[in-house]
């Protein structure tokens, strides 16, 4: 899965630097080139069995977003979900329940 969305990356990295380069010397980039970038991405990562769509490369160059991150995703707790996972596994080893109050204590 990892490896499908590395590869989806650089084909919209890639193609974006084409259609940049295009932009550039004023022409348009040649139609087949999406195609070919998938395809010989897919060979060198060794994913020719996965399909990828055209349409998902394109909106991403048109959109920017290239690796599609989106930081609203991400959790409100990131920063402090490792503490609160080894605060939960020994409290667990310990025998000790896990309550909002104990827990809201360890973190002060």
């Amino acid at each position: 899965m990892k490896r499908k969305k590395g590869l989806v990356t650089t084909c919209a990295t890639i193609s974006n630097k084409a259609k940049i380069k295009a932009k550039k010397a004023g022409t348009l980039v040649p139609s087949g080139t999406l195609k070919k970038i998938i395809d010989e991405e897919s060979k060198k990562s060794g994913l020719s069995n996965v399909s990828i769509s055209l349409d998902t490369i394109r909106s991403r160059v048109e959109r920017g977003n290239l690796d599609s991150f989106n930081a609203n995703l991400m959790s409100p707790i990131h920063d402090v979900e490792p503490t609160l996972c080894d605060f939960c596994i020994r409290s667990g080893k310990m025998g000790n329940p896990l309550t909002k109050t104990t827990i809201q204590q360890s973190l002060n």
